[in-house]
């Protein structure tokens, strides 16, 4: 029962209960001296006598906190919006919103406290459910890896959020408070700043920023977005990839359009390539002759005249001789070019890697010769599991950044070995060093990621080493990397071996030349190629030159036939691919006799017929041996 004076009078105990809030008086020890409804309600009992029956003290949800209310009300006289943690009577928490006094005694003792509680239960778990929103929100934008800069009206940062950019930008405590100028390199700062001023009159501004980085030029997309009270929120986005992406695309574009070109122009190379060939080597075999027979018949009459003549006739023949090796060196030029330039079907079959890698050699020849030494180790090799042109794409790769970490200049000084061999595993392991300038240590790991290049600016994409492993990944095959700084770099690549060597297109095989002299005809739409054709058949069969396939087939419609009919590919009215289907369907009987001489086939239509066909294909510029043996055994056929 509360001591006498320690309870209001009855009249204010009526107004008291009434009210809605939760209204107390407690002895310094904890004991109710009076409680409303409002507070047992609030506390969950059931009456205010059985609220009354508790201690205080046993109501707080942590009894420190006692001690600091305690603390206050004995420093200031009272508490004020003292927010509490207490519980109910079955244990729930909720928060009370305390204001309280102690009523001292005459002799200034605490005779006992009074205050008023509110609940404020639902806003501390608005409070606390906005804490964990801003906190899922904080985790969000720190898990974002573009960087964020809030500037205030004053042009000072207020907040930033450096993301994956790091590297870019001053840490985030010397970015708080600074000017864009500090953070920012000078154009950049330039560019935010005359883009908040834009974004206040007409919404967000996006922009675009190159700038230099540690590894070479960095872009930016930049947007910038008016703020509340004349702030603006600046936002970076590593734009490299993407930027080296569309250069890389428009450089394949590039690429395939210069892919396209260079079997046209390999095809009108080939041409006057396969004349210079065919009547080098015709009049080579002439003055070969004529010094002989001149020999024998002048040799008696004047001796001086017969060395005159010799020696003119040997020096010519010597001439001739080196016409014809340049020739041989321009047609295997054009050959590596084609087979770069022409598109691949992608299927991966069994793959004779020494020609892929001749091939590959062949077309970086000229890119190493002013910087290195071309070293080749190549033992006899199984055939690899693979498609020839994504290897020869590979290896044409490798090379090229190997010659391009050697400055030209000191061939001489400097060696790039390309060594193949047969593994323990049965797998093939190619090995292509350099002594060049290496790649750094910390670089190593990352030089197999797209867009990265340790190359100067403007050098590379970045593209080519990315683009090798994924070839050799889909092949099965593996590719790494070891290097020294300042003494070069190792490529080991290893692929897969075959079980079977790939089965060839139809070739013709090594006979004696035929002693039958047929009736051949030759289609070719370059007067050139046909006259040195004849000039090469005469001798030994029959020739009739066209320069259009329809003079052919008009003869066959006549009911000429012929035992051998050279026939070009790509010619400007009727192909050599719609002549033989024509051919096919008017005379089946000369089908067989068509042997195509192609300069280069620009359509993957065309290249698909020819591939399904069982007539021969000779690839301009074909040599005067090579063409009478292929004549001649298609003649015998014919004839047998």
């Amino acid at each position: 029962m509360a001591a006498p004076g320690t309870e209001p009078p009855r009249a204010e105990t009526e107004y008291l209960g009434h009210l809605p809030v939760g209204v107390y008086r407690t002895t310094p020890d904890g004991a109710f001296l009076y409680a409303n409804a409002e507070l047992a309600r609030l506390l969950g009992f059931g009456s205010v006598a059985e609220l009354m029956a508790v201690s205080t003290r046993d109501l707080y949800a942590d009894p420190a906190d006692r001690s600091r209310w305690q603390a206050l009300i004995a420093t200031e006289g009272r508490v004020t919006d003292f927010e509490v943690q207490k519980r109910r009577k079955d244990g729930t928490p909720l928060w009370l919103r305390d204001n309280a006094r102690a009523v001292l005694d005459a002799s200034g003792a605490v005779a006992f406290y009074e205050g008023a509680v509110i609940d404020v239960t639902r806003q501390h778990q608005a409070e606390a459910e906005l804490r964990a929103s801003e906190g899922r929100y904080r985790a969000l934008v720190d898990a974002i890896p573009d960087a964020i800069f809030l500037f205030g009206s004053d042009r000072l940062c207020q907040d930033a959020r450096l993301g994956a950019l790091s590297r870019m930008f001053p840490p985030v405590a010397r970015c708080l408070g600074a000017p864009p100028e500090a953070i920012f390199d000078e154009a950049l700062a330039k560019l935010c700043r005359s883009a908040a001023d834009t974004a206040r009159d007409g919404g967000p501004v996006a922009i675009e920023h190159a700038a230099k980085g540690p590894h070479g030029d960095a872009f930016f997309d930049v947007c910038v977005t008016a703020t509340d009270g004349g702030g603006a929120l600046v936002l970076l986005r590593d734009a490299t990839s993407t930027r080296r992406f569309r250069e890389w695309m428009v450089r394949s574009e590039r690429l395939a359009s210069v892919g396209s070109l260079a079997t046209g122009v390999a095809h009108e190379i080939n041409n006057p390539l396969t004349a210079v060939v065919a009547n080098t080597d015709f009049a080579r075999e002439l003055v070969a002759q004529c010094r002989v027979d001149a020999e024998d018949r002048i040799a008696r009459h004047d001796p001086a005249f017969d060395a005159r003549a010799s020696q003119a006739l040997r020096q010519a023949e010597e001439a001739l001789d080196e016409v014809s090796q340049g020739a041989s060196r321009i047609a295997d030029a054009v050959r590596a070019l084609k087979s770069v330039a022409e598109p691949s079907d992608d299927v991966p079959s069994s793959v004779v890697l020494e020609a892929v890698l001749e091939t590959a050699m062949r077309v970086v020849k000229n890119h190493i010769r002013h910087r290195a030494e071309l070293v080749r180790q190549i033992e006899r090799l199984p055939p690899v599991w693979g498609n020839a042109t994504r290897l020869e794409d590979v290896f044409v790769g490798l090379l090229v950044n190997a010659a391009e970490a050697i400055e030209p200049g000191r061939a001489d000084e400097n060696e790039i070995r390309i060594a193949a061999r047969e593994g323990a595993d049965g797998r093939v392991v190619v090995e292509l060093s350099d002594t060049g300038a290496g790649i750094a240590t910390t670089e190593v790991d990352r030089i197999f990621d797209p867009f990265y290049t340790t190359k100067a600016s403007g050098r590379s994409t970045g593209m080519g080493l990315s683009v090798c492993r994924a070839i050799l990944s889909s092949l099965g095959g593996e590719i790494q990397v070891t290097s020294t700084p300042g003494k070069g770099t190792t490529f080991t690549v290893q692929l897969l071996s075959a079980k079977t060597a790939p089965a060839p297109r139809p070739t013709l095989p090594v006979r004696p030349r035929g002693r039958v002299r047929g009736r051949v005809a030759v289609i070719d739409d370059d007067s050139i190629v046909g006259s040195a054709f004849e000039r090469m058949l005469s001798g030994e069969h029959d020739v009739f030159v066209a320069q259009a396939a329809q003079t052919v087939l008009d003869a066959l419609d006549r009911g000429e036939r012929y035992d051998v009919i050279l026939c070009d590919v790509m010619m400007p009215v009727l192909t050599g691919v719609a002549f033989h289907q024509i051919v096919t369907e008017r005379h089946p009987d000369q089908a067989p006799a068509i042997m195509f001489i192609s300069g280069g086939v620009f359509t993957d239509d065309m290249r698909r017929y020819l591939a399904q066909i069982p007539n021969v294909t000779l690839e301009k510029p074909v040599l005067p041996g090579t063409l009478l043996r292929a004549v001649g055994e298609q003649v015998e056929r014919a004839r047998a």
